[in-house]
Formats: structure tokens, sequence, C-alpha cells
């Protein structure tokens, strides 16, 4: 791997858009690290002080050899994404950036199954024309976004894809799904998934079918993934955790061999209560504003705090935490404000 590419791995976890790390548990014992956020001035090598630390580390610069493809996926629930995907956007445009060929997975098939990651309650049904419609429009928004910060950076526009898992689930037979995904899981383990023990041991004590078989799917889109795209490794938010371990797990297991797989999750976007920053947020702020219900960025970013503020700027733009301690509050928020908005305009 270029110097340049490990480089900008260091620089995205100093920075605090990577927030974990973890690596397939056979090779790695535990397998998991958290990456603590630390002053962006530190460098890497200092925070290496544990053995098993530095063995993920280790095993993770070496996917980094071959110019793996990372792939993160963004269900069609809605007709937009909204600020909270924007720091999983701007890791695939930074790692793209660097060489890296970088997937968005629309879910066309998997939002139907709704993802019960973060939820207490079902998810609420949508329609399969509603599904329809939501993943044209993301597939719209997130291409122009490749394209634009493509045009801004002079980046071969080959280096980004947008894929809808629709292409593969709809030729997929019922007797494929039981023997190639299905007969992969154990139901000890499935109910073993935190999210599952606290909604069935919840107040209300349900969770659909459909919710309960989620990771099944979304662990079979990684294989295909790696399968037909080289795609090693997965980022999603900090929520999808257990989904991505999943995923490596079966990849692992379907293939009878250890293909080196990493996982990289980012810190969720979150409200000053402390709850993520969704759709079902109050004011949520869309990456399509012109949408009514839409917070305007602009509004939102006012409307925070000095620390969070410099916090999504590093996660954001390019600019240097001193150079951001160095500004205003307004200067700042114009600083994301001329980063984001001509890749959404």
């Amino acid at each position: 791997m270029t110097a340049s590419r490990m480089k900008c791995i260091h620089q995205m976890i100093e920075r605090g858009m990577i927030q974990c790390i973890t690596v397939p548990e056979k090779k790695m014992g535990k397998g998991r690290v958290t990456i603590r956020r630390r002053t962006p001035d530190l460098r890497l090598e200092e925070t290496k002080q544990h053995r098993h630390l530095l063995k993920i580390f280790d095993t993770f610069s070496s996917v980094q050899n071959n110019t793996p493809a990372y792939y993160c996926g963004f269900d069609p629930t809605a007709d937009s994404l909204h600020l909270g995907h924007m720091t999983l956007l701007s890791v695939l445009l930074s790692l793209a950036k660097n060489g890296f060929p970088v997937i968005a997975l629309i879910g066309g098939v998997t939002a139907k199954l709704g993802d019960p990651e973060g939820k207490d309650e079902n998810r609420v049904l949508i329609s399969h024309q509603q599904l329809e419609k939501n993943s044209i429009a993301l597939q719209e928004q997130i291409t122009n976004i490749f394209q634009r910060y493509a045009d801004k950076h002079n980046i071969d526009s080959s280096s980004f894809s947008v894929l809808n898992n629709k292409e593969w689930y709809s030729t997929m037979t019922l007797d494929q799904y039981t023997d190639s995904i299905a007969s992969e899981f154990k139901l000890v383990d499935m109910f073993q998934r935190a999210v599952v023990k606290s909604r069935l041991e919840g107040k209300d004590r349900d969770m659909r079918f459909t919710e309960f078989v989620y990771q099944t799917f979304q662990s079979y889109d990684w294989l295909y993934l790696y399968k037909h795209y080289g795609c090693s490794i997965q980022v999603g938010g900090h929520d999808q955790l257990g989904n991505i371990e999943d995923g490596y797990d079966f990849v692992w297991r379907s293939l009878h061999q250890l293909p080196t797989l990493a996982g990289v999750t980012v810190p969720l976007v979150v409200t000053e209560d402390g709850q993520k920053l969704g759709k079902t947020a109050t004011n949520v702020v869309w990456l399509d504003q012109s949408k009514a219900s839409s917070m305007s960025l602009e509004q939102y970013l006012a409307g925070i705090s000095r620390t969070d503020l410099i916090s999504l700027s590093l996660k954001l733009t390019n600019h240097s935490i001193a150079e951001l301690q160095n500004t205003s509050q307004s200067g700042i928020l114009e600083m994301i404000l001329e980063e984001i908005m001509p890749l959404l305009t």
C-alpha cells in the first residue's frame, strides 16, 4: 500500500472520522478495537500501547495492501439522505480521493425488511411503490454528490459506484436463500444479539420476523460485493458494528476460507440530548434542502455548540484543528457550508 493511502486512514482516525476498526475474531482473538477520541495532532503510533491493539492495526493495514474496495449501505426509507449520512459519505469521498474504489449500496430489498439497529419498536412499513421512488431518488442524489466531488478534485469517476441490492435479490429463489444464506446462521447466535434481546425483553416484547432476519441479508450483501467487486471493507455508522461483524463471519463461513476483511465504523451525529440525528429527529436536516420539512443546514449549524461545530468540521472538511481553534464560530460554520453545499446543489 502506498504511504499516501495509509496516511489517509491515519488522518481520518485522528480527525475523529473513524470511531472503530474491527477485524475477524478467529484471527485476532477478541477482534475489536475502539479508537478513542484524541487531539488530532497526536500521532497514531503513540496510541498503540497494547499488543492486541497493535495486532488489529497491523491486520487492518494488511487489508489495504491490495487496494480493496470499501462499501457502505444506505436503506431508502426516505427520498433523501440527511446530515447524519454526510459523515459516512465524507469517509467514502476521502477514500476515493486517495485511490480506493468505493461503493454506495442502496438497500432496495433490505429496506423492506427494516433494520432493527437503534430502534426500540417496529419500523413503519413502507409501500413497494414508495421504496422504488426512494431508491431512484437516493441513487440520483449519491451519484450527483460523487460526481461533483470527482469534478472538484479531479478524480476518475470510475472510483465511485452506486449499486442496489435489488440487482441480486430479484433473481434469488427461496431455495437459494435457504441453501446459501439462512443455513449459515444459528438461532442461538441470532437471539444473543443485543438488539434482539433488548427488543424481546423490552416493554413491548415485540420484533417482526423481517427485522430478525435483516442481518442475514446485510451479510449476504457483503459476500456478493466481495466476490464481484473485491470489497473487503464495510463502512457503517457505529450502531452497525454488530451487523458488520456478523457480515465478515458469514463471508468466512460461506467461502470456507479466511479472506482478510475488516469493518470501519463512523461516529453517529447526535442531537443535543444525545439522540441519533436521523429521519425521526425533530427538524431533520435533509441533504435535499428543497424538501419542505427540512431544517436548513445553516440553521442547524448555527444552533449547535462550538465544540460540536469543530467536531463536525473535522469530519466534513479538510481544515486543521489549529485552524479551527483560531476561527470564530461563524467562520467555522462558513467553512462547513463552503465544503458541503457545492456537493448538494
